[in-house]
């Protein structure tokens, strides 16, 4: 039985039928109650008509063969002589190719839940691989016959699920038995209409040719499923589980609610635009030989794996796409392949990449990878999701961890940004101060962690040495007020121009109009970004947008004379005309 039913969606996503609740059980949030619509054809739709929250899977998205023979796409691959001079116009061109994308056409499958009114996957536990043969030969590695035998659950074309081992087995002739503790998978996720079971066998020594086995299966009931085909006879053992859905619809009712209750925002534009979430996977066929794994590729540029989120602001209408997981590349592309990661529907990345598109509807922050501005776009996400997180209402509570992409969404490591301590990230390790350590200026998911470790310090307070020597021990104002301030902070002050030199501007106006001039909160706000290398919270002096006129005389705060504007530091201004001294300070 397939899940999926053709639903008409209007481009205002109008859905005709009745409000309802029901049950779903969710990757991370567990058993959890969402509202749904029931259709006049009495099936139950991942709609909520309240809140406007529209969540699909397989929505049919152009391929990347359609969008290049447009001409809305260059080609992802080129050789070496068509390569462009630098990885930034690469991606430029791409995303200028890709913008205003009009997805109005495309969204129109619309999820049912499981024949009633419940939403679940099933629950992996073990497999067991009874036989494997090829042209009548046992090709389960032994001793006699060492190799490398690979193991992975598909979805569609997709990589549900993170159980993908290496190993030789102990016994001749043994089944090899794959559970969570020998596997090291984690509460991987089956849809109930199906997916097939994959495994090579590869040469020890990776000389051979690798031996494919594929296997297409429905789990039931039952709990069991035994398949017997195609050269492979497999027990499959499973129980009723989370599926990811459930965290994508249930988690963006959180962020509306969020928004709209302690913000005063409805939904990303603040005039109740519909919420587009996408499961994505790639469309397919089936019948009664299971699936065609001939489809195209998806056009989602960045999540052909299936690991990562991202918002598509400039598209029309926008969406949040969300990929099932997967194994990661290496950042630095020197490491081969990096950890698994579970679907990135964990609470946490929705409210990012929902907030990524207020920004886009407000402060309009720089998006460009090397740049300050995109910088503190992301960090903006970071924060207000990590806010949803530790709000008591809408997420986990106030004894959340500073963490983006927590619950297991990387598998063997707890996080994937550690606001807290930005150092200590899982993706890869951020600086905590200003041109401190880990700082790059070619990389905004680098120089983000400032931002991060300023809020976490405007909130909880604390003491240390920043990267510049400098001492700091200032305290918090609490995640409530810090909560206020950064939302006014990026939908009011921040602007498309705004960097490292006038951010701090920015939060502390917002703090003067949410506080008072003066107030605890500001003078909390000027300390913490004094901790992270910006101003200095011991002058009381207010910075300045911008560079200093040519005719100006600068001191340093010892009253030497300096020569130039300065590039960095606090200094006292004078201006030429009569020596009139303003006291300004110039952050850069």
């Amino acid at each position: 039985m397939s899940l999926l039913a053709c639903w008409a969606l209007q481009s205002a996503a109008q859905v005709e039928g009745t409000p309802v609740k029901v049950k779903g059980q969710g990757v991370y949030c567990g058993e959890v109650e969402m509202d749904v619509t029931q259709g006049a054809d009495g099936k139950y739709y991942l709609y909520d008509s309240e809140r406007k929250i529209c969540t699909l899977i397989g929505a049919s998205l152009l391929s990347l063969d359609e969008l290049a023979a447009n001409g809305t796409l260059r080609d992802l691959i080129r050789t070496e002589d068509e390569a462009p001079e630098d990885d930034e116009e690469y991606i430029k061109e791409i995303l200028d190719a890709n913008k205003a994308f009009d997805t109005t056409d495309y969204l129109k499958t619309g999820e049912v839940a499981n024949s009633t009114s419940e939403f679940y996957a099933y629950q992996l536990k073990s497999i067991t691989i009874e036989q494997l043969t090829k042209d009548g030969q046992d090709c389960i590695p032994t001793d006699e016959s060492p190799a490398a035998m690979r193991v992975a659950l598909y979805y569609r074309q997709t990589k549900w699920t993170p159980f993908y081992e290496q190993f030789l087995p102990d016994e001749d002739g043994a089944p090899v038995v794959l559970d969570e503790d020998e596997a090291g998978q984690t509460r991987a996720a089956i849809p109930v209409e199906g997916a097939t079971l994959e495994i090579n066998i590869i040469d020890e020594e990776g000389e051979k040719m690798p031996i494919l086995f594929r296997a297409f299966f429905v789990p039931d009931e039952s709990g069991v499923t035994h398949i017997d085909a195609d050269g492979i006879k497999a027990t499959i053992t499973y129980e009723k589980g989370g599926s990811p859905l459930v965290d994508a619809h249930w988690g963006m009712m959180q962020v509306y609610d969020f928004y709209k209750n302690v913000l005063g925002r409805d939904s990303y534009n603040d005039k109740g635009a519909t919420i587009y979430n996408i499961i994505y996977t790639p469309g397919y066929s089936s019948g009664k030989d299971g699936m065609d794994f001939d489809d195209p590729m998806p056009s989602f540029l960045y999540n052909m794996a299936q690991v990562g989120a991202e918002a598509r602001s400039d598209w029309n209408p926008p969406v949040m796409i969300y990929g099932l997981g997967g194994q990661s590349i290496d950042i630095d592309m020197e490491g081969g392949m990096g950890p698994y990661m579970r679907a990135f529907v964990e609470l946490s990345i929705m409210c990012h990449e929902f907030t990524h598109l207020v920004t886009k509807n407000t402060s309009q922050l720089s998006s460009s990878i090397p740049s300050e501005g995109g910088a503190i776009n992301e960090s903006f996400s970071d924060i207000m999701a990590v806010s949803l997180m530790k709000n008591d209402t809408y997420g986990y509570g106030s004894q959340s961890p500073w963490i983006v992409g927590g619950q297991g969404l990387i598998i063997g490591k707890d996080n994937l940004r550690n606001l807290e301590n930005p150092k200590l990230s899982g993706d890869f390790p951020q600086p905590d101060t200003y041109l401190g350590e880990n700082w790059n200026k070619l990389d905004k998911y680098a120089m983000m962690g400032v931002q991060n470790k300023f809020y976490y310090l405007l909130c909880e307070g604390g003491k240390g040495t920043n990267d510049n020597g400098d001492s700091y021990d200032m305290t918090g104002i609490g995640i409530d007020k810090g909560t206020q301030i950064a939302y006014l902070t990026l939908t009011k002050y921040c602007s498309s121009e705004t960097d490292f030199s006038t951010i701090s501007e920015c939060w502390q106006q917002a703090s003067d109009e949410l506080y008072g001039k003066g107030s605890t909160e500001t003078q909390a706000v000027i300390s913490a970004w004094a901790a992270v290398g910006i101003g200095n919270a011991d002058t009381g002096i207010e910075e300045i947008d911008g560079l200093p006129t040519a005719s100006a005389v600068y001191y340093d705060l010892q009253g030497r004379v300096l020569q130039t504007p300065p590039s960095k530091g606090i200094y006292i201004k004078k201006s030429g005309k009569g020596h009139a001294q303003v006291k300004k300070v110039i952050t850069q």
